[in-house]
C-alpha cells in the first residue's frame, strides 16, 4: 500500500494554493505534528481546515481523523534506514557522491513504485497486448527512449510493433490502428503534449491503451484504459531524466516478463530464433 507522505508528494502539484501549504508544512514537520488537531495543524500551517481537509480527500481518506491515524502508523512502521529521503544532485558533488546517491535513487524510484503499481491492470494490460495484432508505441525525449526498448523486447516474441522518432510521424500512425490492436503510451509527466493529443485521438478510437506515467491524475492517466503508475523524485537541478527513466524500464521489463511468462509455449521458439541470431551476429 503506498504510504501518506508519497502521496502528498505526488499530488501536491494538483492541490490548490492553500491545500498545497497544508501538505508541505506536513512534509516538513513529520514526527511534530501527530496528535494535531486539525484546528491546531490549520494555525501552524496557515492552510484553512477545510483546506487540510480537501487534501486528506484528495489522497484518499475520508477525513483528517482516518489520515492522522494512517500518517502515526506509518512513522511507527518505519525502520531507521527507510526514512531516507531521495537524495539531491547538486553542482559540484564528488563522484563518489554521485554514485551512491544516483543508484540509490534508481533503486528507491523501483522500489517506491512497487508500492503502487496495480496487478490487476498490469494483468489487463498484459493481456490486451498479447491478444492485439499490433502494438503501438508512443513518447517523446527520456519516453521515446524507454519506447524503442519496449519495440525491441516486443519483437523478439513475434508481436508486431512500431515505434515512430518524431511526433508528426506518431500522429499519423494512429490512423492505421485497428480495433484489436493496443497501444502504449509513455510520458512521466503525463502531460507531454504530443502523446497527451495522441491517447485523446485513440480514445474516439475502439484501442486499448495503456499509459506508462507517474502516479498522480495526470492528463494522459484519465485518457488511457489502463494506468501503470510510477513513483520517482524530482531534483533541484533539472539535468535530465534518471531514476523516473529506470521506473519506466522497469515496467517494461515486467510488462514483457509477464506476457511471456504466462505464453511461454507460444514464444519459446521466437526466443530461441532471436537468441540464436543474436550469437550468429556476435560471431561475424
Amino acid at each position: 500500500m503506498i504510504s501518506c507522505t508519497l502521496k502528498i508528494k505526488e499530488y501536491k502539484d494538483y492541490f490548490k494554493k492553500s491545500e498545497r501549504n497544508a501538505a508541505e508544512y506536513i512534509l516538513e514537520h513529520l514526527e511534530e505534528i501527530i496528535g494535531l488537531s486539525i484546528a491546531e495543524l490549520s494555525q501552524k500551517s496557515g492552510a484553512s481546515q477545510a483546506a487540510i481537509m480537501r487534501m486528506c480527500k484528495t489522497v484518499g481518506f475520508s477525513g483528517y481523523r482516518e489520515f492522522m491515524i494512517a500518517l502515526a502508523g506509518e512513522l511507527a512502521a518505519q525502520k531507521p534506514e527507510e526514512q531516507a529521503d531521495y537524495a539531491d544532485i547538486s553542482p559540484g558533488d564528488t563522484i563518489e557522491s554521485l554514485i551512491k546517491n544516483i543508484s540509490a535513487n534508481s533503486k528507491k524510484a523501483i522500489d517506491d513504485s512497487n508500492l503502487i503499481i496495480d496487478t490487476e491492470h498490469i494483468s489487463q494490460a498484459v493481456s490486451a497486448l498479447w491478444k492485439a495484432e499490433t502494438i503501438a508505441l508512443y513518447g517523446i525525449g527520456a519516453s521515446a527512449v524507454v519506447a524503442l526498448d519496449a519495440q525491441q523486447k516486443f519483437m523478439r516474441i513475434n508481436k508486431q510493433c512500431y515505434f515512430f522518432g518524431d511526433s508528426y510521424r506518431q500522429m499519423t500512425s494512429t490512423v492505421n490502428l485497428k480495433e484489436n490492436d493496443a497501444a502504449i503510451l509513455i510520458s512521466w509527466s503525463g502531460e507531454t503534449k504530443e502523446v497527451v493529443n495522441i491517447a485523446q485521438i485513440l480514445k474516439e478510437l475502439p484501442i486499448t491503451t495503456i499509459c506508462i506515467t507517474k502516479y498522480g491524475n495526470n492528463s494522459l492517466a484519465q485518457l488511457c484504459d489502463f494506468k501503470l503508475q510510477l513513483l520517482s523524485p524530482e531534483f533541484s537541478m533539472r539535468i535530465g531524466a534518471m531514476s523516473s527513466r529506470i521506473a519506466q524500464l522497469n515496467m517494461i521489463d515486467i510488462l514483457y516478463s509477464t506476457l511471456v511468462s504466462q505464453n511461454y509455449a507460444q514464444v519459446k521458439q521466437h526466443l530461441k530464433k532471436t537468441h540464436m541470431f543474436g550469437k550468429l551476429k556476435e560471431l561475424s
